[in-house]
């Protein structure tokens, strides 16, 4: 029998350092936002007129950044949504009858499996969604599901667990 020796547990000073770099790093832009927030009350009263110009200055460049930022995140989303809703509107089953009949490749021929990821998920979105995939156009015979939850998330077994009856 083989035993493995099992490394030693972390001291809680390393312990504690290392939580504490997860909270700054967690803390940091929200506490940058306020101090940008408030530097117009607190930064002429410490570095004067040549302060003041440059906070200015760096707010202004921190609001334009977010500004890109968000733009930049809307016109992601609304073009996703954009091909989301194109791609729902094609028949991909007509689509696979037409390589079926070319001669290509035949995906009728393929299992299709479909995995749910689910944690703490309540049991009618997961009814809802395995419905989807049931009602769905392709043969039943080629469906598979499956669906995975973590092991200690025992309301997603107990959910599970009543699908399948």
């Amino acid at each position: 029998m083989a035993v493995i020796e099992a490394p030693p547990p972390t001291p809680a000073w390393e312990q504690a350092l290392r939580r504490f770099g997860e909270r700054f790093v967690e803390a940091a832009p929200g506490a940058l936002t306020w101090i940008m927030l408030a530097s117009p009350a607190w930064i002429p009263l410490a570095f004067k007129l040549p302060g003041s110009i440059f906070v200015a200055t760096a707010v202004l460049v921190f609001d334009a950044y977010w500004l890109l930022r968000s733009v930049t995140v809307v016109l992601g989303v609304r073009g996703s949504l954009v091909r989301m809703n194109r791609d729902m509107n094609r028949d991909w089953l007509a689509l696979c009858r037409e390589d079926q009949a070319a001669g290509r490749l035949d995906p009728l021929q393929l299992f299709h499996l479909c995995v749910v990821p689910t944690y703490t998920e309540p049991y009618h979105v997961l009814e809802r969604t395995v419905q989807a995939i049931v009602d769905s156009n392709y043969p039943d015979e080629l469906k598979l599901v499956g669906i995975i939850t973590r092991e200690t998330d025992k309301p997603g077994w107990e959910n599970v667990a009543r699908w399948r009856e």
